[in-house]
């Protein structure tokens, strides 16, 4: 017997503190990973909204500096000058700081300054070469009507470029207005942003504002962003997480203004923006401990309790074990544990009636295989060969004792063949069919047709049975001097006869016998049957089968049908073999189909060949 190596007390002790330990720390990192995916994505959204929101400022705040000046604009296109209203007007004008009006001959790109306007003497001095540098690099570029913006870079100013088609298409000549700006209060949020930096990049991904370290810096070499290839921005907003040069992670997010190429980025440090995670995680760890402390100080109490009562149970089975089926166990809890002992105590007595019952089982196992035994004599040689007439068979029953029976036997020049099925399959049906052998070996004897067999074998089924259990049955006698065929059927399944044919047949070759057909033997005592004859000639094959054949069913309930069973039947004939080879090939299409399952009734079939060597 296995010695108790480790005692069940300290096995549960492990298992109750073991359980809420995994239980807690698969939920602790649950948990942790939901609040991190939610809060990633209210950080995701929170910073979209922020960068969508500054951009659809900036490109308000642009729109208004276009419209303020747009009178401005119209005046010069008519009088070809700024006139001293428009001056006026454009001194009242809080943002613009300086107006120019170029004309840029498209032919040549050359470019002549007409006209400009300013708030600040010394604005177009200082930014002069800034301005015709951008205005000659933008000249091939730009497009009719089309607003671009850009910085200066070494201060907060832009300037935007509107270029107007030229009037006259011969000489090619168009005008270029060219805006000085600044963004006012919108570029304090860039340059005093907290945790969550903000940046305005251009069409070529250099930052414009920001912070005064990253000014004039393409923002992909801070961080390796997905959005920005070959120095251009690639979608109009969205949100990411990449990483920068030193391996932090950070939350990205960006939306185009709509003019002048511009993008808003918002940036977030990820292990900031998740500061929260650590404090819940540092939390949920103490409140972790002092659970699994608690759990652990129940679980030594709980073991102690349980195992007392498991300890009785153990030793019962002990002796058990050993043979002692009458021991019985004390145990008056009235929990699991003292059901369980009730349970042992029911489990030895049924145990001691099973023991009984199995020793029955056994001598009725034995009477039903010696049964069995007994019934395997009544049926003939499964291939037999008398003359020119072949015979071969198949049997198998679906229980011990099976309710079909066929069977063969020469009487003087003819040849009697009988097949039946009993009502159902097992002893009673066996008993029935030992009752139709004994009857057949008198019938023999009387030298009769198969109509007036089928008379006497049915009072004797009747008189076995009184009623309750009937069987089909089919004898078919051949006169091998005549070669006619002459047959009675008790509704049994109806015989396929075959004539003999150089080509492959098809199933309206099939001729079933089926021409007379009379009540089932037992179902009354004073039954008539009736007989036919037909031609049985060379190479002519008869098959013979129960209904348990095309019943005959896979391992998911369907049945073959009698639809394959006619095919096989074809299949094997046209194989154009002897009989023996007939049965072999059938019975084989058959047993792949069932692969195994059992049946659910009793299978017989054979077949007698007509061949003259």
């Amino acid at each position: 017997m296995q010695k108790n190596k480790f005692s069940l007390r300290y096995k549960i002790l492990v298992l109750l503190t073991l359980i809420p330990l995994i239980t807690l720390s698969a939920y602790l990192i649950l948990a942790m990973k939901i609040f991190e995916t939610d809060k990633i994505a209210y950080v995701f959204d929170s910073s979209g909204n922020l960068t969508q929101t500054i951009a659809t400022q900036i490109k308000t705040q642009l729109t208004s500096i276009m419209s303020s000046n747009k009178f401005i604009f119209q005046d010069f296109l008519t009088k070809n000058s700024f006139d001293p209203f428009a001056s006026e007007y454009f001194k009242s004008e809080s943002n613009t700081e300086l107006l120019l009006a170029y004309e840029v001959d498209l032919d040549s790109k050359r470019y002549k300054l007409i006209q400009y306007l300013q708030k600040n003497n010394d604005i177009f001095n200082q930014n002069k070469d800034k301005i015709e540098t951008i205005l000659s690099q933008e000249i091939y570029y730009v497009k009719d009507n089309e607003r671009t913006v850009y910085s200066f870079g070494s201060d907060s100013h832009f300037l935007m470029i509107e270029k107007v088609p030229p009037k006259d298409l011969k000489n090619n000549k168009s005008l270029f207005f060219v805006i000085v700006f600044q963004l006012g209060e919108l570029q304090d949020v860039f340059q005093n942003s907290g945790a969550q930096k903000l940046f305005l990049v251009d069409k070529s991904a250099k930052i414009r504002l920001g912070s005064t370290d990253v000014i004039n810096k393409n923002f992909k070499t801070l961080v390796d962003v997905k959005f920005i290839e070959k120095n251009r921005i690639s979608s109009l907003n969205g949100v990411e997480i990449a990483s920068a040069a030193d391996k932090k992670e950070f939350i990205i997010s960006y939306a185009q203004v709509g003019i002048g190429g511009l993008t808003v980025i918002s940036s977030v440090l990820k292990s900031r923006a998740l500061s929260a995670l650590d404090i819940l995680l540092k939390k949920s760890i103490i409140f972790f401990v002092i659970l699994i402390a608690v759990t652990t100080i129940i679980s030594l109490f709980a073991s102690s309790s349980i195992t007392n009562a498991i300890t009785l149970l153990f030793t019962a089975t002990q002796k058990v074990s050993e043979g002692d089926f009458t021991t019985k166990v004390q145990i008056k809890s009235s929990d699991e544990v003292g059901v369980l002992a009730d349970n042992f105590n029911r489990m030895s007595e049924e145990i001691l009636r099973l023991l009984k019952q199995t020793a029955e089982k056994a001598r009725m196992e034995n009477e039903l295989q010696t049964a069995k035994t007994v019934q395997e004599t009544l049926f003939p040689e499964a291939r037999k060969k008398y003359d020119n007439i072949e015979i071969s068979g198949f049997y198998e029953p679906a229980s011990e004792c099976g309710g079909d029976w066929w069977h063969y036997c020469q009487v003087g020049t003819k040849l009697f063949f009988w097949i039946g099925d009993a009502t159902g399959h097992g002893a009673p049906s066996a008993l029935i069919t030992s009752a139709a052998k004994s009857a057949a070996v008198i019938i023999e004897s009387l030298n009769v047709g198969p109509a007036k067999a089928l008379e006497y074998l049915n009072h004797c089924i009747y008189e076995v049975s009184r009623g309750r259990l009937m069987m089909t049955f089919f004898i078919g006698c051949y006169d091998t001097i005549t070669s006619d065929f002459t047959y009675a059927n008790a509704s049994h399944e109806a015989p396929y006869l075959i004539k003999n044919s150089t080509k492959s047949i098809k199933k309206k070759d099939l001729i079933p016998l089926n021409d007379v057909n009379s009540p089932r033997l037992g179902q009354s005592r004073d039954s008539l049957y009736q007989e036919t004859t037909v031609r049985f000639e060379n190479d002519d094959l008869i098959y013979f089968y129960t209904d348990g054949v095309p019943d005959v069913v896979d391992p998911s309930g369907q049945p073959w049908g009698e639809r394959e069973f006619i095919k096989t039947i074809i299949e094997c004939f046209n194989m154009k073999t002897n009989s023996d080879e007939f049965i072999k090939k059938f019975a084989k299409i058959m047993n792949e189909y069932r692969k195994g399952s059992s049946l659910v009734d009793d299978v017989t079939f054979f077949v007698v060949k007509n061949k003259v060597y």
